[in-house]
């Protein structure tokens, strides 16, 4: 029920929002106009993005991923399909919701996310080596250095734009700048791996994510994202390992302590690339080499409609 004709006439009659009770992709009984259009909305979107923005979607086995990934950007990455075991092969369009926020907001709300996900993760971690500890050695039970640390810090890539900065505060997490460098013959400004690589030995298992970002003003240019994929999914296969191996369950030496945890997670801010075909080629190999948990695109910059709306995407459905 809404008073005013020129309010119910502005929203076409639609006088209830999205979601219910705090998950905003649920059907709403009461909204079913409003239902029926989201879940309209955002297969069109990911119909846009997949064959117009050029992004791949779910891929079921290795051959159709490089046959399909061959076609996106023009190259083969045969040899690096099996380095990635976070996106089970898919593509950076296999999944999304729409978020009636701003870039920023999503941004924290990702965060978010991903910190409660990672706490369950790292929980379940916990007790599985404390379980193991135990069975290993009762008469020393010492889990203390199998106790993930709280994950509370972002390592952002550093853009001169304050929205992500404050994103990274908003959801109650500590931001750490990583410089940039400057490309030896010309005046571009891009990633830092050397300082990434340190940051993540520094800070260890109490960093939840790193954000990159492939939008950006001149000199500065799109984040290496492929790259950085790769080094955090070789992190993570060293360190956080989260899968079920043999040499997991078989070996029960200190060295595989930490090896069932979240990992340190990858989000891509792509506010406004999907415009670009050359960095959604970028989106399209990150995928397919190295970690990737979410990629977060601005609705108002890309598809030309009034700002207050996101884009998340990603080739995890877990996420």
């Amino acid at each position: 029920r809404i008073y005013s004709p020129l309010v119910s006439s502005r929203h076409f009659g639609l006088g209830h929002g999205i979601g219910r009770s705090g998950d905003v992709m649920e059907a709403q009984p009461k909204a079913v106009g409003s239902s029926a259009l989201l879940r309209l909305c955002l297969r069109l979107v990911l119909d846009a993005v997949r064959r117009g923005a050029g992004l791949t979607g779910l891929v079921k086995s290795k051959s159709k991923q490089n046959k399909k990934q061959l076609k996106n950007d023009g190259s083969d990455h045969s040899g690096d399909v099996t380095n990635n075991n976070n996106n089970n092969g898919n593509g950076p369009a296999s999944y999304g919701t729409l978020l009636p926020v701003c870039t920023g907001m999503s941004m924290a709300l990702v965060l978010s996310g991903l910190r409660d996900r990672a706490n369950q993760l790292d929980k379940l971690g916990n007790q599985h080596d404390a379980s193991t500890n135990n069975d290993d050695n009762n008469n020393n039970n010492n889990n203390e250095s199998s106790t993930t640390p709280e994950r509370n810090i972002v390592l952002w890539s550093r853009i001169d734009q304050k929205s992500c900065y404050k994103a990274i505060l908003s959801a109650g997490l500590t931001c750490i700048v990583l410089p940039t460098t400057t490309h030896p013959t010309t005046d571009e400004v891009s990633t830092d791996l050397n300082a990434l690589q340190v940051a993540l030995d520094k800070y260890s298992h109490r960093i939840l994510a790193v954000i990159t970002t492939t939008s950006c003003f001149c000199p500065r240019v799109p984040d290496e994202v492929d790259r950085v994929a790769k080094l955090i999914q070789g992190w993570n296969s060293q360190h956080c390992h989260n899968g079920n191996s043999d040499e997991d369950n078989n070996n029960n030496t200190n060295t595989t302590t930490n090896k069932r945890r979240a990992g340190i997670a990858h989000v891509i801010n792509h506010a406004y690339g999907l415009q670009c075909a050359q960095t959604n080629k970028l989106l399209n190999r990150a995928c397919t080499i190295g970690r990737v948990d979410a990629i977060i695109c601005s609705t108002d910059k890309n598809f030309l409609v009034p700002v207050g709306g996101a884009l998340i995407l990603s080739p995890n459905d877990q996420v």
